[in-house]
Formats: C-alpha cells, structure tokens, sequence
C-alpha cells in the first residue's frame, strides 16, 4: 500500500482511488479542487465508476476534504445510483479507518463496500 497520499483518475478503467496518508500539510487536495475533479470525472467518463478509499492515516482536515468528496458522491448517487460503487479498503486491524468509512458512508444513501485486508 502507498504511503505517500495518492489519487488517480483513470477514465479507460472508469476508477477514482484514493490511497496512502491524508494529511493537509500534503496538499494532496489541490486548495480544494479535488471536489471539482471528482465532479469532472463522472461528467467525463461514462458507464459505471468505482471509487476506492484505500487509506493509512486522514488528519481532521483532511478528514473535512473526504466528506465533501462523499457529499459529491452523492449527488452522483442520487442522479444516477447504477453509475457508482464505493469501497472503502482498510487493515483489519485498523479500527480508526474502519470507523471513518462508517462515519462517511452515512453521508451517501448508497451501501459502501467494506473490504477487510490483513
């Protein structure tokens, strides 16, 4: 797993991944263009999407930019349920990741897929 915060947007897979450590002082959300990205990406890529979290770590302000990240989510959801899955992929002994995507997945109608790795 990468440690270094790492976001790719693959229109030929149709895959948004998120993985790695999330912390603001990365600057890994581009001064909050991130959303827009994301927002981009389901204008530009047609058919269904994966969108995978695969993280390490996410300080409070990051932990801010991935619920606005879900909240675009689920605007996508609302307008068009079949274009989206999301897995949230965490270390089956990391309850603080797991308990994140709990936190978050409240904030899409629609079901996250846990993935438990060990």
């Amino acid at each position: 797993m990468n440690t270094k915060p790492n976001i790719l947007f693959s229109i030929e897979s149709k895959l948004i991944r998120f993985e790695g450590i999330f912390m603001a002082l990365s600057s890994w959300d581009n001064n909050g263009l991130i959303i827009d990205k994301v927002s981009d990406f389901f204008i530009d890529c047609k058919g269904p999407v994966k969108v995978e979290f695969s993280l390490i770590y996410v300080d409070s302000t990051s932990r801010k930019v991935f619920y606005e990240i879900f909240k675009k989510l689920q605007q996508v959801s609302q307008l068009n349920p079949d274009n989206i899955e999301v897995y949230w992929i965490y270390d089956a002994e990391d309850e603080s990741i797991y308990d994140l995507g709990v936190v978050l997945s409240e904030v899409i109608a629609k079901p996250l897929h846990f993935v438990e790795e060990q």
